[in-house]
């Protein structure tokens, strides 16, 4: 599938032929259960995607990525990520898209998000409100999304 992006930087780890892919972060370290999460169900997929590009278009190997925040707003904080296996990686972004080409757009149910999403003015009013709602509801069309979300 096309995407676009640009990869901030990408560092040769020792003297093999493995590679850090880094994306800088200008806001705020993100909060413990964000740090920890390693896809945040769909939410964290740059780091992943980035690392495939890299590979495909340079022919390096990457292992691992990493999201810094280079600067005291962000606690100097790194945080990195082993690479993604192949088939859990593609097995979110098939249900991601999945789910768009059925159509399905889901708010989220984190009032937190919505100010970080750059579709929020086609949202109503606290649409927070409304993706939790839709997810209590479980309708079968939903299914591929929620798959989505619940992996870590």
């Amino acid at each position: 599938f096309p995407m676009k992006g640009q990869i901030d930087r990408i560092d040769r780890l020792g003297e093999g032929p493995d590679h850090e892919v880094v994306d800088y972060k200008t806001g705020r370290a993100w909060p413990l259960a964000r740090r920890r999460a390693r896809l945040e169900g769909g939410s964290q997929l740059q780091h992943a995607l980035y690392a495939r590009a890299a590979e495909a278009q340079l022919g390096i190997r990457v292992s691992s990525s990493s999201y810094y925040f280079p600067t005291s707003r962000g606690n100097f904080l790194r945080l990195t990520r082993p690479r993604i296996p192949d088939e859990e990686l593609g097995r979110l972004v098939g249900r991601i898209l999945d789910a768009a080409a059925a159509g399905t757009f889901l708010q989220t149910a984190d009032a937190g998000t919505c100010g970080r999403c750059a579709f929020r003015r086609a949202c109503n009013e606290e649409p927070w409100k409304i993706g939790k709602a839709k997810r209590e509801a479980s309708d079968e069309i939903l299914r591929p999304l929620l798959m989505a979300e619940a992996q870590p």
